[in-house]
């Protein structure tokens, strides 16, 4: 019984084999060590580093419009100056020495944002990124630069700073 066991035994194998066509069975995963796939975090596109940089600079300006000490400032000018009124525009009053004070103040942390994100845009944005940083600096920071150093002389009435102030603003968004 044993050799026709050993006979019967090889016929299966034969016979398997043949069926299958020398198909080797796919691994048992129960049986198989575990693999540990290591993945890396996605490195953001410059596009999305972009935006994140945007997102903490407005949330620093937001802080700075909120301040309690450029409260007289932001009395008389609205922090954004798409939010210029027609009474902000109207506003004959002079520019006194604590409000004076309070602008300079925000143009120093304003301009600080400002030279931070330039910085970012020039040293890791794209060519776009890159030539806008270069235009802001080389056409728009010169004319904020002339209007913050007339203000802070108090040659400008209220109305009248918040009108270069909005006028600025409306020529540099396009």
């Amino acid at each position: 019984m044993t050799r026709k066991f050993c006979q019967l035994a090889a016929l299966v194998s034969v016979v398997a084999t043949l069926v299958t066509g020398c198909q080797v069975l796919p691994p048992n995963p129960a049986l198989q060590p575990q693999e540990r796939t290591i993945t890396q975090p996605a490195t953001p596109s410059i596009e999305e580093q972009y935006q994140a940089k945007v997102k903490d600079i407005a949330r620093d300006m937001s802080a700075v419009c909120a301040s309690a000490d450029l409260q007289p400032y932001f009395r008389q000018t609205p922090c954004l100056p798409m939010r210029i009124t027609e009474k902000d525009l109207r506003n004959k009053k002079t520019v006194n020495r604590y409000e004076r004070e309070a602008g300079k103040k925000a143009f120093e942390r304003f301009n600080a944002l400002s030279a931070n994100m330039r910085a970012w845009m020039k040293t890791y944005g794209t060519p776009a990124m890159k030539a806008e940083a270069k235009r802001t600096e080389t056409q728009t920071l010169p004319q904020v630069e002339a209007l913050q150093r007339e203000f802070l002389k108090g040659a400008l009435l209220w109305g009248e700073y918040n009108r270069r102030r909005l006028a600025l603003y409306r020529a540099t968004a396009q």
